[in-house]
């Protein structure tokens, strides 16, 4: 089953992420013709929970119940980074507006701001009584 949908902000790629810890990748660039599937992999051993692309659509991040965030370069879909800092399953994570960062969610009650040029996080959200499945950012660069 698919767990994850993100479409990219210029609505030429559709990236679908299923249960099981693959990404398909799509272009959608004739609505006539419909949705071309253009790649495949598998991005996590463990379920995937979340796929988004970038505001810039330069990576793909997926997160999974291995604790990982996967940062992928979209122009050959390898990877570029793993994200290893929580302790439980991450949930969601949203880019900022510019793609420099990335804040996250996880079932280890916290949220975590990332700096993506460096892979650190400078930010941790933590205080939550209950695992955080849900994250936003609304930085309106």
């Amino acid at each position: 089953p698919i767990r994850s949908i993100s479409i990219s902000s210029d609505g030429t790629l559709v990236v679908v992420g299923s249960h099981k810890g693959k990404v398909f990748v799509y272009s959608l660039t004739e609505i006539r013709s419909g949705l071309q599937l253009i790649n495949e992999f598998q991005a996590h051993d463990s379920y995937l929970l979340k796929c988004i692309l970038s505001p810039d659509m330069s990576i793909l991040a997926t997160t999974s119940a291995d604790k990982s965030i996967k940062l992928w370069n979209t122009n050959d879909w390898s990877i570029d980074r793993t994200l290893l800092q929580h302790q439980k399953w991450v949930w969601d994570a949203a880019f900022s507006a510019d793609s420099v960062y990335l804040v996250s969610a996880s079932s280890d009650l916290s949220g975590k701001l990332w700096d993506l040029r460096t892979g650190e996080v400078i930010r941790n959200y933590v205080g939550h009584t209950l695992a955080a499945t849900c994250i936003a950012l609304n930085d309106c660069s």
